[in-house]
């Protein structure tokens, strides 16, 4: 397949103006260990559905490491929940680009936005009372940091609603394998149906961004290292997380896109740079940095590496920018979520998600890419 009309949407945070911080209520963390289930019945109503009311195993097969599943995606899902309380008082309070042509439109982001919200609150509980059940300890949930999100209307609101639905959409998947590889796998099928849940979401986003909704045949895989990363990096107000520190991932350093930002286009090279930290120097990733370079992770593929070009370091010595060619020529890169990350050259061969994960320093940046064929008609 040759990609002749390549579009990408570009997740550049760091550079966009964001909205001041907004305070969510938090209340519904706190149902995850409580007993009095009327507030938890209104959140069921909400969302059309309920908490499975299957009885759980009562102990985890795969300890720590299962357990840190559940940890990874309560970390998240307060995340969303934030977004979309967030954008949901937006529209509700008329802030301005949050503002509807008709008031059918504005009804139609209302009815879907209150049911998101409910949902992302019924995944957030279910994820802390595993946790709360399988380390036996009420304290150990994972409770919401504070969040400043880069969005400033309603379409940004969408297009960014999209790239983190389906970098978690693609974390879940290495969830599943986790449980299954560790003996927890009849706790998967939760794990699933959120998973699936998310895409209808996505679906949504897509559809009113006026692409088609179904966005390829298999969408990217991730790693929790990757969704905490990039949410730590992109959405938290730092030193906000109460605990953070009990969650298992490994930190890295940022990733900076450094071409234009928010804007759909054509694109055959890429700008990047990183800080180096107080310890690090130049020389220590050789004499041209050929002991680094850029990988790309997307739909079910291979990892694709390419050497840093036009390479130049500020006078301090601290600050790598470079570019490197963007793969899209049909043996490259595909439609859909590509996470972008720099590498150590050390590793052996990167054959999946996980080994760039594993040998990422840098990163991640969030790319979507489409093709004009997936742009319908009122686009």
């Amino acid at each position: 397949m040759h990609f002749s009309d390549v579009l990408v949407s570009i997740s550049c945070l760091s550079t966009l103006a964001a909205a001041a911080p907004f305070t969510v209520n938090t209340d519904y963390v706190a149902l995850a260990t409580a007993t009095n289930t009327e507030a938890l019945g209104a959140i069921q109503t909400a969302a059309h559905g309920s908490l499975s009311n299957i009885t759980p195993p009562k102990f985890l097969n795969g300890g720590k490491v299962s357990l840190s599943v559940f940890q990874s995606v309560a970390f998240n899902e307060n995340s969303e929940v934030a977004f979309f309380e967030e954008l949901l008082f937006n529209i509700s309070t008329n802030v301005p680009g949050y503002q509807f042509a008709t008031t059918d439109l504005r009804n139609e982001a209302l009815l879907n936005i209150n049911a998101i919200v409910a949902q992302e609150k019924l995944h957030q509980i279910n994820a802390n009372k595993a946790i709360a059940r399988f380390s036996n300890d009420t304290s150990a949930i994972i409770l919401p940091c504070k969040y400043d999100f880069p969005v400033t209307s309603f379409n940004g609101a969408l297009q960014e609603a999209g790239i983190f639905t389906s970098l978690v959409m693609a974390t879940l998947q290495q969830a599943i394998v986790a449980l299954g590889t560790n003996g927890d796998g009849n706790l998967s099928r939760g794990v699933a149906a959120s998973l699936g849940q998310e895409g209808q979401q996505d679906g949504f986003f897509r559809a009113k961004q006026g692409l088609i909704a179904p966005e390829g045949p298999f969408i990217t895989a991730s790693t929790p290292d990757y969704l905490i990363n990039f949410l730590v990096q992109n959405y938290i107000v730092p030193g906000s997380c109460p605990n953070l520190n009990t969650i298992p991932f490994a930190p890295w350093q940022p990733l900076t896109f450094t071409g234009a930002s928010r804007e759909w286009t054509k694109l055959d090279q890429l700008s990047f740079k990183f800080t180096l930290s107080s310890t690090q120097s130049a020389k220590d990733f050789g004499n041209s940095f050929e002991d680094l370079a850029l990988v790309y992770v997307n739909q079910q593929n291979t990892p694709i590496q390419k050497p840093f070009k036009n390479v130049s370091v500020s006078s301090n010595g601290k600050d790598v920018s470079f570019d490197v060619d963007f793969p899209h020529d049909g043996a490259g890169v595909n439609e859909g979520l590509v996470l972008v990350s720099v590498v150590s050259t050390k590793v052996n061969q990167l054959t999946n998600v996980l080994d760039a994960a594993k040998a990422t320093l840098f990163g991640p940046f969030v790319i979507e890419v489409f093709t004009e064929s997936q742009v319908q008609d009122q686009y």
